[in-house]
């Protein structure tokens, strides 16, 4: 197995992963990639095995995790195909590998399908509003009379800053998907924000005394300085 040094040719490979996984005939989501090989990315010296080995006991129907729904194993097996063609591969190195898999995540936010319209929305489901035209008058509308007034500046409003809104991510948390949500918000939340995630994890899962048995984690480590522990 030899290792790729070249940072631009492991994004350039990632952005083909992305490509190949959103144009099956399910297009497959970042967290669902994420929900598959999380705990090989959260370990920076796990083995490339261990992944294997992620991959064949979810292909074999272990644990279940496969029947979370249709679109969720649909998704999953799709994963499964893709990044065991990389491994059977040999082409990464555990690192390079790990970086490879990280940028396919990223990328595949930014792919990630638009939505179907709302109704009256095109691509909704229902003819638009302009299908449907009323009924013309008779005769044409007297026109209201017109006076002048003075024009007037509108008040200078300050555009009021948005940031990344990761709260709603935090209500479903627990010890079961705490690894995908944690690695996923402190790698793509900064500064005010990603201290305020840290900091509100850590709290919701019953404060510091509680990660004990998961304290040499490379991602709770993380997750620990972003919340200033």
């Amino acid at each position: 197995m030899r290792a790729m040094t070249s940072q631009v040719a492991i994004v350039e490979r990632a952005n083909e992963l992305a490509e190949d996984l959103c144009s099956g005939p399910v297009p497959v989501e970042r967290n669902t990639l994420l929900s598959v090989v999380a705990d090989f990315l959260s370990d920076p010296k796990a083995p490339t095995e261990r992944l294997e080995r992620t991959l064949t006991l979810l292909a074999s129907g272990s644990g279940g995790h496969l029947n979370r729904s249709k679109g969720f194993k649909a998704q999953a097996t799709e994963v499964i195909r893709v990044v065991g063609q990389l491994l059977r591969s040999k082409d990464y190195a555990p690192e390079s590998l790990r970086s490879l898999l990280g940028w396919t995540a990223r990328l595949l936010l930014v792919r990630r399908p638009a939505k179907p319209g709302r109704r009256g929305e095109i691509g909704g489901g229902r003819p638009t509003p302009q299908s449907f035209p009323g009924p013309r008058p008779t005769k044409p509308l007297p026109k209201p009379p017109t006076r002048s007034v003075p024009a007037t500046r509108p008040p200078d409003v300050a555009p009021v800053p948005t940031g990344p809104n990761w709260r709603p991510r935090l209500q479903g948390l627990g010890w079961g998907n705490i690894t995908e949500v944690a690695i996923d918000l402190m790698t793509t939340l900064e500064g005010d924000d990603k201290r305020e995630a840290a900091k509100a994890i850590v709290v919701k899962m019953g404060g510091k005394r509680e990660f004990r048995s998961r304290k040499d984690k490379p991602w709770v480590q993380d997750l620990f300085a972003a919340a200033g522990e």
